[in-house]
Order: C-alpha cells, then structure tokens, then sequence
C-alpha cells in the first residue's frame, strides 16, 4: 500500500472504532457482538481452564452453539448456527469487536472493490458470524473511497433576479 492509501485507512479505522466503542446494539436485534474479554472467556470455557463454571454461561456456550476448531495450529472460536435459507447447519468463525474494522476492510475495500452494504452484508454473512447490518452500514458509510464516489447533490446558489 501507498502512503496516501495508509493514512486513508487509518482515518478510517479511527472514525469507525470511535463510533464503534460508543455502538450499542438494539437489544432486539439476533446479532450479539462479541468482545475479546468474552471471547477468551468461552475459549477458556471450551478448553476446559475456566475452574469455577457458571451453570447459566455453560447453557449459554451450547445454546449459541460455541466450538473451537483448529486453524493453522490455533484453537480459533466458532458458531455453528442453522442457516434460514437451506436450513443446514453451517460453522463460521466469531467475528470478535475489536476485529470488525480489519474484516469489514478485508471484505469491503480489498477483495470486493469497496461493494455496497447490501453485498458487503451477503459476503460477510458467508464468512463470519455476529458482525450485525448497522456495524456493516456504518463502516461503508465512513469509507474514505465510498464518499468519494458519492455525488454530493447539492442544489446551486440561488441569483438574484435583476
């Protein structure tokens, strides 16, 4: 990457994790972000170092389906959900918060071509499990490249009439 394309997207990065730490999630929505704090917790549930287990954590790990599989020699956290569309179960890694800005980017501006919300959301949704639509919405509403392809549709200045 350039200079130029390196400040860009630490602007971006900035903006976005500002507005990010101060994103609450709508309490109705399925979606539930999940932080490093809590990843580690479920991991070190799942490998069995948490010593003193929480009846209502450990229903809460099966119940959203929590695994670990082996990636590169690296225990790395899973969900596996019921997909709606083909109703078959897939496994997809848990986006954790404090990565969303590097796998929105990822998906968004290096391997798509800086693609819509909608399009960002279906390969996302692919990939990764609990990055919500809004986080996604807002990430390509910040996108440096995005609002510089954006018309601005601004009505020109009114003149008098002499």
């Amino acid at each position: 990457m350039d200079e130029i394309e390196d400040t860009r997207k630490d602007h971006h990065r900035s903006i976005f994790e500002e507005w990010l730490a101060n994103y609450k999630s709508d309490p109705k929505s399925t979606t539930k972000i999940i932080n490093q704090e809590k990843a580690n917790k479920i991991v070190n549930y799942l490998t069995n170092k948490e010593t003193n287990q929480d009846p209502n954590f450990k229903f809460y790990i099966k119940q959203q389906g929590f695994n670990l599989v082996e990636v590169e020699d690296q225990e790395v956290l899973y969900r596996t959900r019921t997909d709606k569309s083909s109703k078959s179960e897939i496994n997809l890694p848990v986006a954790v918060k404090e990565n969303f800005f590097e796998i929105l980017y990822k998906v968004h501006s290096i391997q798509r071509g800086h693609i819509g919300v909608e399009k960002s959301f279906h390969q996302i949704k692919e990939r990764y499990d609990g990055l919500p639509r809004p986080v996604i919405s807002e990430f390509i509403k910040k996108c440096p490249i995005c609002n510089l392809k954006t018309v601005q549709t601004v009505q020109p200045r009114l003149k008098p009439i002499h």
